[in-house]
């Protein structure tokens, strides 16, 4: 009984998260930047992820900018493994669900370039090559698809890129697990109606 409320506990949070928390929701108010869309925040976030990279990558870094860089990279990657959490396994159906699958695959590309973030960030002298720019964004997408080339690798003993390569790559597969689920969750919902059709 104490499991069930606990889990009962979790998808509301995840109700709760997404219906008053989400950054979504503060670009509502700012003078119809987003004009209450979705869509337009989610693109405007990859972009301004794949800004703050560039200006992370070209601009001398110190503690005081790494900082704040480190955490809007991991604010972002928690609230972008939110939705597709709550659309699972949270009991909130997305309406459209072609729509929430390309929401996902955004979410999975901007969370590749946020983790691309924190390499610049935190462990750009961790390589054993002297990393550009292209080549972070490269080792964060195999990363994140689990190819693991192998090409960029980290030195021994960094102990902290390790840590993000490993949870790069399993939220990288969670993802893919959710997009099959949202596609599975599809064609059981469109079969059903089918068969309700009059014939």
């Amino acid at each position: 009984m104490e499991q069930d409320e606990f889990w009962q506990k979790m998808e509301s949070f995840l109700r709760n998260y997404e219906e008053a928390y989400t950054p979504v929701h503060w670009f509502r108010s700012w003078g119809g930047l987003t004009r209450a869309r979705e869509g337009r925040f989610v693109l405007l976030r990859l972009l301004f992820l794949v800004g703050l990279y560039m200006a992370a990558f070209y601009v001398p870094l110190h503690l005081w900018s790494k900082i704040p860089l480190t955490c809007v990279a991991v604010f972002l990657i928690a609230d972008m493994f939110v939705l597709p959490t709550s659309y699972v396994f949270g009991g909130i159906a997305p309406l459209l669900p072609l729509r929430a699958m390309f929401f996902v695959f955004m979410h999975y590309i901007s969370i590749m370039t946020a983790f691309g973030l924190l390499y610049v960030t935190l462990c750009r002298s961790s390589f054993a090559i002297d990393p550009d720019l292209f080549d972070l964004a490269y080792f964060s997408g195999t990363t994140m698809t689990a190819l693991g080339l192998g090409d960029i690798t980290p030195i021994r003993h960094a102990v902290l890129v390790r840590f993000l390569v490993v949870s790069e790559v399993l939220i990288g597969l969670y993802f893919w697990a959710v997009l099959v689920g949202i596609i599975i969750s599809w064609a059981g919902k469109e079969t059903d109606r089918r068969r309700r059709l009059p014939k």
